[in-house]
């Protein structure tokens, strides 16, 4: 059987866009100070950027880690991802360290799955890189839009 080089990269593209999701109910506690998490202050973090001082003060549904934040103070502190998965769509706002992929609050695990987070625990879904607007929620859109 003949494989062509274009069926071959359309097959190695398709699997790249898989990134492994998984979840942490760490993220679901509104009252998890950010200095626990490598995005706090520094020019990039989100205690310096925004003022936000623990999770119940993001103006948005989830946060969660991501490998995109490598180090302390990562200029991918407060990257927005939008996660897709059977038909379900959420955004995350990243705020930790992940080792790979997305590490997310349960109950954005739980969104996705049907309520089934505790019994799946990880998934491979399509996440995309969006502007920060699609995380946050309300009139804090704009404000964090111009202290930014």
């Amino acid at each position: 059987m003949k494989t062509s080089i274009a069926t071959t990269l359309l097959a190695a593209a398709s699997y790249a866009a898989a990134t492994r999701v998984s979840y942490d109910t760490v993220y679901s506690d509104k009252s998890l100070s950010l200095t626990r998490t490598p995005c706090s202050y520094g020019s990039n973090g989100l205690m310096t950027k925004y003022g936000w001082k623990n999770v119940g003060e993001i103006p948005t549904k989830y946060v969660g880690g991501s490998s995109d934040v490598a180090a302390w103070n990562s200029d991918k502190c407060g990257q927005c991802y939008q996660v897709d998965y059977n038909g379900k769509t959420i955004h995350m706002l990243a705020i930790d360290y992940a080792g790979n992929g997305l590490n997310i609050a349960k109950g954005g695990l739980d969104e996705l799955t049907n309520g089934n987070a505790y019994y799946i625990g990880v998934i491979d879904a399509t996440v995309t890189k969006v502007d920060l607007g699609s995380c946050l929620t309300g009139s804090s859109k704009r404000e964090a839009t111009f202290k930014a």
